[in-house]
């Protein structure tokens, strides 16, 4: 999966004027080159070619300073990739005060491109420059995703990919809409896991579309190390206390109008559960309870809602965590005994 800064370096040096150029080329071509694309410029403006001769030495000087420009935006580029790679090797996270530092610097420094311009705007997302976020130069990173793709697939290939990842996206909006008939409460929270898995890898195909993004983020809360068909049936030293908790969270969710069954259901041992799938949940049972506070006369039910859904949740997720890992803590202990019994004299 390609990270979000992945995903933004990527556009910087997609966007970077100097991506556009050969850089390996002596300085004398680079500027000559410059210098053919200003003329054209300047006529593209209006001025003749007598003007243009006359501007001559002006024109080379501002040949000179997009070339100084180009080397010092590849030079940038190359700074940040060493400082990533290095916090990646490291685990550490990035210095984003040394990263801003670094890009404050260059735009203050630019002087042959207008700040409006993507590459800035991809600077500033990478290095959480939030001044320049707020600025009108700033160019939002959907704006940005267009561009992006119009210059790499050419406008008509852009549009058919556009539909393309649309249609996947309604084709999965259907499953979730059968998905929702399903009663088997675990089959049903099986589903709901594998769908927004779907909306993750779309989601690297739709980097700029923010309402699936939330679906790429684990959330490791309704994951549990032993499954429902283990938990259900533990010998009975070991259920006692699961029992309990089970029947306490299915009780309380079922007092705030829920089904406890589906909802005890999302509890598994999932691969990986999105953020955008549990947040679905969540949404869901806000809902339902707030209607169900609202037909009894509970006022403010909406708030009222969102605030025991909420803790239910947190709580739920504690509670079950709390008991699998002592059981599993047990099962251990108990296999060491054996182990020692097992080699003692």
């Amino acid at each position: 999966m390609v990270s979000r800064t992945d995903y933004l370096l990527n556009e910087v040096e997609h966007f970077a004027p100097y991506s556009q150029f050969d850089q390996s080329a002596s300085r004398e071509d680079r500027v000559s080159e410059q210098i053919d694309i200003i003329m054209k410029e300047q006529q593209a403006m209006g001025y003749d070619r007598a003007a243009i001769a006359s501007k001559s030495f002006d024109i080379e000087d501002q040949a000179n300073r997009r070339v100084d420009e180009h080397t010092a935006q590849q030079d940038l580029v190359e700074e940040l990739k060493i400082e990533l790679e290095a916090a990646e090797r490291s685990g550490e996270p990035v210095d984003l005060n040394d990263m801003q530092a670094l890009v404050s610097q260059h735009m203050n420094d630019a002087q042959e491109y207008d700040l409006y311009h993507p590459y800035y705007s991809s600077l500033a997302d990478l290095s959480g420059d939030k001044g320049f976020q707020d600025s009108d130069d700033y160019q939002s990173p959907g704006d940005r995703y267009v561009q992006y793709m119009q210059s790499a697939l050419g406008q008509a290939g852009f549009e058919n990919y556009e539909q393309q990842t649309k249609d996947i996206v309604n084709s999965i909006e259907n499953m979730e809409a059968l998905a929702r008939e399903v009663e088997d409460p675990h089959l049903r929270a099986a589903l709901d896991v594998q769908i927004g898995e779907l909306k993750g890898d779309v989601a690297e195909l739709r980097p700029c579309d923010t309402d699936l993004q939330a679906y790429t983020v684990a959330d490791d809360s309704y994951t549990t190390s032993m499954n429902a068909a283990e938990l259900d049936n533990l010998d009975p030293t070991e259920a006692e206390k699961w029992l309990a908790v089970r029947d306490d969270i299915v009780a309380t969710a079922n007092s705030f109008g829920l089904d406890g069954n589906k909802f005890l259901a999302r509890y598994n041992d999932h691969d990986s559960v999105s953020v955008g799938t549990t947040a679905t949940w969540r949404d869901a049972d806000i809902s339902t309870a707030a209607a169900h506070f609202d037909s009894q006369g509970v006022p403010d039910s909406y708030e009222r809602a969102e605030a025991v859904v909420g803790e239910l949740h947190q709580v739920s997720s504690s509670k079950i965590a709390a008991v699998v890992q002592e059981i599993v803590h047990t099962r251990e202990q108990a296999t060491h005994v054996h182990e020692d019994d097992g080699h003692s004299l």
